[in-house]
């Protein structure tokens, strides 16, 4: 969880060091039979160069649809030019939002464990993070360490 708002500084660095940490990205679409508007299909075609694949599910890190409702997942790889790519479509965390972009930004390991959990409409972010990757963050990536409430790690103080 953060204790201040993951905009501006904070989300530039959350980005980097996702980007870092990180071998995929995961983005939602909603309602995949619903056109998903102009915002989305941007960010859909802007993103298309890393698409590893997509496909419909009722849950994701963070997530699980109730009764019968599906989203669409899109896989991306963590590759040089993506993080520009995302800092220039949001500059906060939570407006990774329908209708103006794909929702629940998710940076993942290879085997794709969550670095990074975010539930867009509820305004909540979380971070799994390994002892090293604590480290890392601490060390190269300040403003995000000092943005995050250090909650149940051996490495709380920072």
């Amino acid at each position: 969880m953060f204790s201040v708002p993951p905009k501006g500084r904070v989300y530039l660095e959350l980005v980097q060091f996702g980007c870092s940490v990180a071998s995929k990205l995961l983005l939602v679409v909603r309602d995949p039979q619903i056109d998903p508007g102009e915002g989305i299909r941007g960010a859909l075609l802007t993103l298309q160069p890393y698409l590893i694949k997509s496909g419909v599910a009722s849950q994701w890190p963070g997530t699980i649809l109730l009764s019968a409702d599906m989203a669409t997942l899109y896989w991306y790889r963590i590759a040089e030019g993506l993080e520009p790519l995302l800092l220039h479509m949001q500059s906060d965390l939570f407006e990774w939002l329908h209708p103006q972009a794909p929702e629940d930004p998710c940076f993942c390991r290879h085997d794709d464990e969550p670095v990074l959990v975010t539930i867009s409409h509820e305004h909540d972010a979380y971070l799994l993070l390994s002892e090293p990757e604590i480290a890392l963050m601490r060390s190269r990536f300040p403003v995000l360490a000092a943005a995050v409430r250090w909650e149940g790690s051996t490495a709380a103080d920072p």
